[in-house]
């Protein structure tokens, strides 16, 4: 193993420029977990930013006079070795002391295709006190499942997300002013359609050919995850079944399954199709929504609506998905469920629905999506109609462009442009309408 090749700051005495990019937000979210004792765990879908985040760290680390031979990186996405081999390598090329020595700081990326990795670091964690552990992984089951039966009280978990739509404008260099977001509109709007084609994943955020985007997410997402980690990682005997759930899903976002249907579809057992539409969701390429009921159980037993994680996998569906207005409605359905972590959306009866319900706490709110610039009267009556039946005081409509406030005597209706919705989501829910 040519472990200086994988840690340039052993002789550079800092991290290439071109392996740090543009640092991220969430980064100072991370630094107070530094000096914890727990490892701290990235996880995520690929090519999301996990990897840059950690030579962001390494950096950090540098710039508060860590001495860069305390710091040890290697990523388990080129070699599968021993992590015993790895330490002992270490030890003796490099820190040429007994490892318990000083502090140390380790990270291991794609730590996921280690073989019980999680046996191995709980005996390193418990062996090594002044080790600081750093960990990314692109498997969600497997990661949670371990952490929460191996390594339970010994590692801080945080799941990272493309760039914001702020994140995104930021990295473009757009400046925009939070109090004044309403006057700034029509210099947000150009850059929506591209962020909704692109998810706002690092490396897309200033690529313009629709094709080269398309190619990126098929050969670096879907194909890499779909036909090499879920069935290394699961044993799975049908990758083609998976790829025909997620494009019929990804072509189709918000579709309403039944697996029983999609069983009868497939010719597979329903429990095939849960289980494969299970290892999707875990691996960060769908998202599933249940049926909103204060009883878990009977949400659970009722339909499910899935979308693709993030918007890219449906645009890369179809050609010029912009022109379809009902097709978009769907895809920016996604996009509000995933930027809101929403696991709901209400259906009291066959012909009733509101597109999300967003939980903040214990407090639900109603989120409809009518992604056009023709909102009509009807719309909006039907959305208070339904909002006042089921007791629910105020809502929101995302629109493509248009925004006012509708108030009756028990509910408040706020109709707010997507854009400006991305950029106030973090406020809106718990500043109230």
């Amino acid at each position: 193993m040519e472990l200086s090749r994988m840690n340039p700051w052993w002789s550079l005495k800092k991290v290439p420029e071109d392996w740090l990019g543009i640092k991220r937000l969430v980064l100072d979210e991370l630094i107070p977990y530094i000096p914890k004792r727990m490892a701290l765990l990235l996880h995520g879908v690929h090519r999301v930013g996990k990897s840059t985040l950690l030579f962001q760290i390494i950096q950090h680390l540098i710039d508060q006079k860590i001495d860069p031979y305390q710091i040890l990186y290697f990523t388990f996405d080129e070699y599968l070795v021993n992590m015993e081999d790895l330490l002992l390598q270490y030890e003796k090329e490099i820190a040429k002391e007994a490892l318990q020595n000083k502090p140390l700081y380790i990270f291991l990326d794609e730590i996921q295709k280690h073989p019980k990795w999680w046996d191995k670091l709980k005996v390193f964690y418990d062996l090594y006190p002044n080790i600081k552990w750093f960990l990314s992984g692109s498997n969600g089951l497997m990661l949670t499942k371990h952490i929460t039966e191996s390594l339970a009280g010994r590692v801080f978990s945080f799941q990272i997300q493309p760039l914001s739509f702020s994140e995104y404008l930021s990295f473009l260099g757009i400046q925009w002013d939070k109090d004044h977001i309403e006057a700034q509109m029509a210099t947000f709007e150009p850059y929506v359609s591209h962020y909704l084609e692109t998810s706002g994943f690092p490396e897309l955020y200033r690529e313009k050919d629709s094709r080269i985007i398309r190619q990126y997410f098929l050969e670096t997402i879907e194909n890499r995850i779909i036909f090499q980690d879920i069935p290394l990682q699961f044993k799975i005997e049908e990758p083609l079944l998976l790829q025909q759930l997620f494009k019929v899903i990804a072509g189709n976002p918000g579709m309403t399954v039944m697996y029983s249907h999609f069983g009868n579809d497939f010719k597979r057992d329903a429990r095939t199709i849960e289980s494969y539409l299970g290892y999707l969701e875990k691996s960060y390429l769908l998202r599933k929504l249940a049926v909103f009921s204060t009883n878990k159980l009977t949400s659970q037993k009722k339909l499910k609506k899935f979308y693709p994680t993030y918007s890219a996998f449906s645009w890369m569906q179809r050609q010029n998905p912009i022109d379809d207005k009902s097709y978009m409605g769907h895809l920016v359905e996604g996009v509000v469920a995933q930027t809101t972590q929403s696991i709901f959306f209400l259906k009291p009866t066959q012909e009733e629905e509101i597109d999300i319900m967003v939980q903040v706490g214990n407090t639900f709110t109603p989120v409809e999506v009518k992604f056009r610039n023709n909102i009509t009267d009807r719309m909006i009556q039907k959305c208070i109609r339904l909002l006042t039946k089921m007791n629910l005081s105020k809502g929101y409509m995302i629109t493509q462009n248009e925004r006012k406030t509708i108030k009756n005597e028990t509910v408040t209706l706020q109709l707010i442009p997507l854009a400006e919705f991305l950029l106030r989501e973090s406020s809106l829910f718990s500043d109230g309408l």
